[in-house]
């Protein structure tokens, strides 16, 4: 009884073992950097030495960003304009190391590509200021700009560690270690010209919405969310089918089984039951009379003649006539195998007047006449 009573309560509580990798993905599968000011709250912009900043704002939806880049022939380092996004207060790190992926929104962006910076503290180089940026270890990307995309998506895996970074933190070739982002200091977008010639000196621009971060789950959790919708589905359908059945089955579960107890049953039948055995008990003892009719039944019986009807409809699916009529055919059928009366006699003592109504009725309940009835074997 107690495995029956378990299954019963995991039936119900199932649901809500499944939609746990649900909930964990609606609330806990992105993080977003920008817009919001709980994690992003010092930004600053630069350019190259010979560059110009023409407008740089930030508010709650946008980061924009206007500058002009210039080239002299001995320019170092390469002409750059960028963005860093600081991340909280100083001093601390975010961990993003759960996450897979990066999602940016950048809209107006008249130059070709950016290079994206994922600033990390490296243990033993990086300085505990954030404002020594270079110490930070820098994990780059280059994102290519498609004519009429905003959205970006980009694997967290692509971003590496350039060695000209390794070789100006003088770390050795068996110690450049991959990152795991357990640390992340700052996010900086740069548009580097890194291609041979002059650089074209006109106004370029760029305005970012969104900087998020995500993390994919394995075919496991699609299959459990799956699974959930289709059990929550298949669950409310039978609550709303058969709700008196599922309350009566909580209640079951929490109160104590009556069944279990001895008790004296009382024998109390159907009024229908009982004043349809006072029908029958009269039919068997006086069907033989040819007068008996449902108009007798009632007066003997005190039933009435439309509750009599009803009762032998419900249960011998007849009338009342036909039903005085199949007993008197079962026992004529008794004496013409079991007596050597004639089937005049027969007809007279089971209740008919006559031997052609006799006939007629027999052969309509049991499909061949009397006589034949009396020698098939």
């Amino acid at each position: 009884m107690w495995i029956k009573n378990l299954l019963r309560i995991l039936l119900l509580i199932l649901p809500l073992i499944l939609t746990i990798p649900a909930i964990e993905y609606l609330f806990d599968n992105r993080l977003v950097l920008f817009p919001n000011p709980e994690y992003t709250n010092r930004f600053e912009a630069s350019t190259s030495p010979n560059g110009t900043i023409v407008d740089f704002q930030v508010d709650s939806k946008k980061i924009s960003f206007s500058y002009i880049l210039r080239q002299e022939p001995d320019d170092l380092p390469i002409p750059y304009s960028s963005v860093v996004i600081w991340l909280t207060r100083e001093n601390t790190f975010f961990d993003l190391s759960g996450y897979d992926s990066l999602f940016l929104e950048i809209e107006k962006a008249t130059a070709g590509k950016v290079v994206i910076f994922i600033k990390t503290f490296e243990k033993g180089i990086s300085k505990p200021e954030k404002s020594e940026g270079l110490t930070l270890r820098h994990n780059e990307y280059t994102l290519s700009f498609i004519n009429g995309v905003s959205g970006y998506n980009i694997n967290i895996k692509n971003f590496f560690t350039p060695d000209w970074w390794f070789d100006m933190m003088n770390v050795p070739l068996n110690k450049r270690f991959k990152e795991t982002y357990k640390k992340v200091s700052a996010f900086d977008l740069q548009f580097i010209h890194r291609s041979k010639g002059p650089v074209e000196e006109k106004e370029d621009s760029f305005m970012v919405r969104k900087i998020m971060f995500r993390k994919s789950y394995p075919v496991l959790y699609i299959i459990l969310n799956i699974a959930t919708a289709l059990y929550c589905i298949f669950l409310f359908s039978v609550i709303f089918a058969n709700r008196k059945g599922i309350i009566k089955m909580i209640k079951e579960n929490m109160v104590p089984r009556l069944q279990e107890v001895e008790y004296r049953q009382l024998k109390l039948e159907n009024y229908a039951d009982n004043e349809l055995d006072r029908i029958m008990n009269y039919l068997k003892d006086h069907y033989p009379d040819p007068e008996i009719s449902s108009t007798l039944i009632s007066r003997v019986t005190g039933i009435p003649r439309s509750h009599i009807a009803e009762l032998i409809k419900r249960r011998y699916d007849c009338t009342c006539k036909q039903l005085i009529n199949r007993i008197r055919i079962t026992e004529a059928k008794r004496l013409l195998k079991t007596t050597d009366r004639r089937i005049l006699e027969i007809a007279l003592e089971v209740g008919f007047n006559d031997i052609s109504t006799f006939n007629r009725c027999f052969k309509q309940i049991e499909g061949i006449a009397p006589s034949r009835y009396r020698f098939d074997v």
